[in-house]
């Protein structure tokens, strides 16, 4: 009984999850479609190498750098309401979450190559990252509390109320440039469908180590 139940809130959190997700990826599409002064090309196989390798480096950043900001100032920065994992500096939902989070950096990405083609430093993404970050934070965390009345992860600091905090840009600059770094090599790997099969695969086996 406490399996199906478990079961159950996993689908409906889910569901939650994925009601942001549904809004803001065709609003945004258009949006870096203008930035990038043309349509955007939709390529399958790089669109499912930056949502499976952004999981994987995310899932295992996002604990890391919580934990460590515990370890180093004495407090908890934030902690995952909604099926938490890894003591609740991540969630099981991050299976669905970060994979769309991959395709937000393949945007921004392609509108880099269009605009800017010789500024794909990782630390332009590291610096766009600390922004954007906190923005889309405020934005899906806002949604389902709206919505649903409850909050997918609650930050402490209470000056954006508990959906973000400024207090996070810094751990996103490292994790943006960390996964600049990451997607630059990657990219560079021969093209083959086993690379974002098994990149998603170890990302969700970091998930399930909960």
């Amino acid at each position: 009984m406490v399996l199906v139940y478990c079961d159950a809130m996993l689908f409906e959190n889910l569901l939650r999850v994925a009601t942001p997700i549904a809004i803001l990826v065709p609003l945004f599409y258009p949006l870096y479609c203008w930035g990038a002064g043309k349509r955007i090309k939709l390529d399958p196989y790089a669109i499912a190498l930056y949502m499976s390798v952004t999981y994987l480096a995310m899932v295992i950043l996002e604990a890391a750098i919580g934990y460590s900001h515990g370890e180093i100032f004495g407090w908890r920065l934030w902690e995952y309401r909604m099926n938490p994992n890894h003591h609740g500096y991540g969630t099981y939902l991050g299976a669905v979450m970060w994979p769309f989070y991959g395709l937000h950096i393949y945007w921004f990405k392609q509108v880099m190559d269009s605009r800017w083609p010789n500024k794909r430093h990782p630390l332009v993404i590291g610096l766009f990252t600390s922004f954007e970050g906190p923005a889309f934070e405020f934005l899906g965390n806002g949604i389902i509390l709206i919505l649903y009345g409850q909050f997918l992860f609650y930050y402490f600091p209470p000056e954006l109320f508990h959906l973000t905090t400024v207090h996070v840009m810094p751990h996103y600059f490292i994790a943006g440039v960390c996964l600049g770094y990451i997607v630059n090599a990657v990219e560079k790997a021969p093209k083959t469908w086993g690379l974002p099969i098994s990149l998603y695969a170890l990302g969700l086996g970091v998930t399930l180590l909960g």
